[in-house]
């Protein structure tokens, strides 16, 4: 039997081209609500139609450990500042090595880079991606704040625009004039990864392991302990709330970072160091959710809270500041919690003693996981990327 026939050299273009080759931009891969967001995409769109590249314009974080490095691409450039013609040279080089369709940077910190770098290369469509705060930090002065926002004006109105978040998504409109129409929004999706029965394990072991009582009052939160983040609040409220609640209440958070030190110091001053526990950062959250009886997302400033959706996923109630889609996502007409005005001590504290109705928390966790299951899937996000990706390497590709 002879050796079958070669495919021919243009038939192998045409089906090599079929699978569109994504060039995903972050500055680093910290663990985060961003990151675990693009392991789902780069880890579920199916091999056989995309195929996804990791440039880290510094290195890999924490977050190395939630992708498929069998199946995605992961260079680390270890630029270790911006904003230069080196930096765009090097990025440059990545993208003519990797030859992507599209190139899809992330937040401010890889805007203006990506953007001189596609223009270099010249051969992709750039889609940029603002989640959460948009301009990056608000810590820099409102002069360099105007800057980056005509930078930004500049930039957007040249390639394609993507976030998570309808709140984000307005505000990237009344900064760049784009119209909303133009905005491609994708919200976050995820699948549950437990069943009922291993959550209520999860909840006995863990609890056990912490010193809860079974029918302690404990609400918590994963996040990083950063100052956006306003976890002091929690520590505040609940101190406020103690006196009123049946049972002793708890605050569990589940995360690192800055401010660890700064809440570990405010919970001892409100005497509360046997209330408010710190576990620090840990791979599988879903456990510590189990634990928790209701979430609580203090946040400042929000695009669409990758956790506060895992909590959904998880039946819990859920306490969150209005920023963000935090009121799209627990809606009427089945409310998945209590909206509360951002950095406002009374309305926290009001809603930490009415989440201590047994009746009412599961009320509003059995709407959290239905309105999860009902709209926010993994499957819906990764058809949201799939069709994006599609549409765009189309016109890459004329």
């Amino acid at each position: 039997m002879g050796l079958p026939n070669p495919v021919p050299s243009t038939l192998a273009k045409i089906i090599k081209k079929t699978i569109v080759h994504v060039a995903v931009v972050v500055l680093r891969l910290d663990a985060g609500g961003m990151e675990r967001y693009i392991a789902n995409v780069a880890n579920g769109l199916p091999r056989d139609n995309f195929k996804i590249s990791i440039i880290c314009l510094d290195q890999m974080g924490t977050a190395r450990a939630w992708f498929d490095t069998s199946n995605v691409d992961v260079i680390e450039l270890r630029i270790l500042k911006g904003n230069s013609l080196r930096s765009i040279r090097v990025i440059a080089n990545a993208l003519e090595h990797l030859k992507p369709d599209i190139v899809h940077s992330h937040n401010w910190a890889t805007l203006v880079e990506s953007y001189l770098a596609v223009r270099r290369y010249g051969s992709c469509v750039h889609l940029h991606g603002e989640r959460g705060t948009v301009l990056g930090t608000n810590a820099c002065g409102p002069l360099k704040l105007r800057l980056r926002a005509l930078v930004m004006r500049w930039i957007c109105r040249r390639i394609a625009v993507t976030t998570n978040s309808h709140c984000v998504a307005a505000k990237i409109e009344a900064i760049t004039k784009i119209d909303a129409s133009q905005i491609h929004v994708v919200p976050n999706g995820l699948d549950s990864k437990h069943s009922p029965a291993q959550r209520r394990e999860f909840r006995t072991l863990v609890r056990q392991e912490l010193g809860f009582a079974n029918d302690d009052y404990v609400i918590g939160t994963v996040a990083r302990l950063s100052r956006i983040k306003n976890l002091g609040l929690a520590i505040r409220s609940l101190a406020d709330a103690q006196a009123s609640l049946e049972r002793k209440g708890h605050l569990l958070f589940v995360g690192d970072g800055p401010c660890r030190d700064e809440l570990e110091q405010l919970a001892d001053s409100k005497g509360l160091s046997d209330c408010v526990h710190f576990v620090g950062h840990q791979w599988h959250t879903w456990r510590y959710l189990a634990a928790m009886d209701v979430y609580v997302n203090c946040s400042d400033s929000e695009g669409m809270s990758q956790s506060m959706l895992e909590a959904m996923a998880s039946e819990l109630a859920v306490i969150a500041t209005d920023v963000g889609d935090a009121s799209i996502m627990l809606a009427p007409p089945d409310p998945c919690g209590i909206v509360i005005a951002p950095n406002n001590q009374r309305e926290l504290v009001d809603a930490m003693i009415k989440m201590n109705d047994l009746e009412l928390r599961d009320s509003y966790g059995l709407a959290a996981l239905a309105r999860q299951r009902g709209t926010y899937t993994l499957a819906r996000m990764l058809e949201g990327y799939a069709q994006l990706y599609r549409q765009l390497a189309n016109v890459s590709r004329s």
